[in-house]
């Protein structure tokens, strides 16, 4: 196999096969689990969280961080209707349409967001909006990502393990965090909680180019969550187990959702 990949090298790695190779690319990376996002069959995150949620009991608690307009905490509740949901939204307009879908549920929602200290910061989005899903404490994931005209907003950002506390929880099913690359320093907010007894099964975090803003690798957040395995979501909700792979099949900054589970799955 190695003598295939030196003699591609020698041939193909050429300036005017650029388009041909970048396109091999893109088709591969599609392959492995990223970039999938233009459908939810392509996401696999439906099919991923109803296998996640059929081990969840009564009560079971589930975190949304980066909750949005709910979309992800309606599939929890419709997967599992007995779970309690938290689900954390700072951006004053998006957090009013997700207290409203949820009003009289079991889902708890929470106006601010998660972080490695308490206090507030700036949140930025594009200028006029009334809140979207691409919302991050970091500028650049507006003008630099996505090319928009920033516009920013104060919001409270607590420390997860002084919510958890509050809540009273010791046992989390699933952790899920998509906060447009600050995903880090959520579990940053975590402190020691985890070495101090507190079980969480699973962990998603959404990957992607905003983690080049943010400075953040997939090793970071292995740091974090140490003994546990990292997949990667496929399409159909298919797990392709990544823990063991090269920094140079795992560090890719596009698109996917990386499921951190304290057991094997496939």
């Amino acid at each position: 196999m190695d003598a295939l990949f030196r003699m591609y090298g020698r041939i193909f790695a050429r300036p005017q096969l650029y388009r041909f190779n970048r396109f091999l690319y893109n088709l591969s990376l599609r392959g492995i689990g990223v970039l999938n996002w233009e459908t939810e069959e392509l996401q696999g995150e439906y099919r991923n969280l109803h296998m996640i949620m059929q081990s969840a009991g009564p009560g079971t608690a589930v975190l949304d961080v980066g909750a949005n307009n709910g979309d992800f905490s309606a599939m929890v509740t419709s997967l599992a209707p007995d779970v309690t949901v938290h689900a954390f939204e700072p951006h004053p307009e998006t957090y009013a349409r997700l207290e409203k879908r949820f009003r009289g549920t079991k889902v708890t929602c929470h106006n601010f967001g998660l972080g490695d200290e308490e206090g507030s910061v700036s949140l930025f989005d594009y200028e006029g909006s009334d809140g979207t899903g691409h919302a991050s404490i970091n500028a650049g994931v507006i003008d630099g990502i996505h090319g928009g005209k920033v516009e920013s907003r104060e919001i409270t950002v607590r420390r997860l393990d002084k919510v958890i506390d509050e809540i009273g929880l010791t046992h989390i099913h699933l952790l899920k965090i998509d906060v447009e690359g600050a995903e880090l320093d959520v579990l940053h907010g975590l402190g020691k909680k985890l070495s101090d007894g507190l079980t969480i099964d699973y962990v998603q975090v959404e990957f992607n180019e905003m983690n080049v803003v943010t400075r953040v690798f997939v090793e970071d957040l292995c740091a974090k969550l140490e003994n546990y395995r990292i997949y990667r979501i496929l399409p159909a909700g298919r797990l392709l187990d990544i823990t063991d792979e090269r920094a140079v099949m795992r560090e890719i900054f596009g698109f996917q959702n990386l499921i951190f589970s304290k057991t094997k799955l496939v």
